[in-house]
């Protein structure tokens, strides 16, 4: 009876009741205490164990970024170590296409100055050499190329009858000749007096 009121009791403090907890045996009270403890040293072994793997893994992602690290710098070192080796085969190969250039532009200036010096030369000798023709030609051989009658201009046919004088050797048209000798009794090329239609005979062409 005793005890169901001092369970049944009321504490007011500061206007408000509070019932109290009925008290546990010790031996409850040690058990539950010593599963608490269990369970904080297996939280604590868990958050340990994890804290080890997450080293572990920091540790293993941290030697993965070196090693990419040092892979990329290896990389990156001989991409510039070939690069400057082109780069120099470039200017190397640059420098023999001009150094041929030049050669090939010497050789053409050469070879063009030879051959202008060589041009000049054969056209000295072919000038003299058509001189010397063309005067054995006009020596030997009359011009089949049909004159012009100096006093009227026209083109001497063969089929006309023509007059030569004897001292220049140039034809006139014999009419042309008659024409002329009713006024003037000379050449009308050289002046001679030696264009006379009546003393020297007509000749073909």
């Amino acid at each position: 009876m005793l005890q169901l009121r001092a369970s049944q009791e009321r504490y007011d403090y500061g206007g408000r009741v509070f019932q109290p907890r009925p008290r546990r045996s010790a031996s409850k009270s040690n058990e539950e205490n010593k599963k608490l403890q269990e369970r904080i040293k297996r939280k604590e072994a868990m958050e340990i164990q994890m804290k080890k793997e997450n080293t572990e893994k920091m540790r293993k992602i941290n030697e993965e970024m070196e090693r990419i690290q040092k892979k990329s710098e290896t990389i990156q070192m001989e991409m510039t170590m070939r690069q400057s080796k082109m780069e120099e085969e470039l200017r190397e190969k640059d420098r023999v296409i001009k150094e041929l250039q030049n050669d090939n532009r010497q050789r053409d200036m050469e070879k063009n100055q030879e051959m202008e010096k060589a041009m000049r030369l054969l056209s000295g000798q072919w000038e003299e050499q058509g001189k010397t023709i063309k005067n054995l030609l006009d020596r030997f051989y009359p011009s089949p190329v049909e004159e012009e009658c100096p006093i009227c201009t026209d083109e001497m046919e063969t089929s006309q009858e023509t007059l030569k004088c004897e001292v220049c050797k140039k034809k006139v048209h014999l009419k042309c000749a008659s024409e002329w000798h009713k006024k003037s009794r000379s050449c009308p090329i050289c002046r001679s007096p030696q264009l006379n239609p009546e003393d020297y005979p007509s000749l073909r062409g």
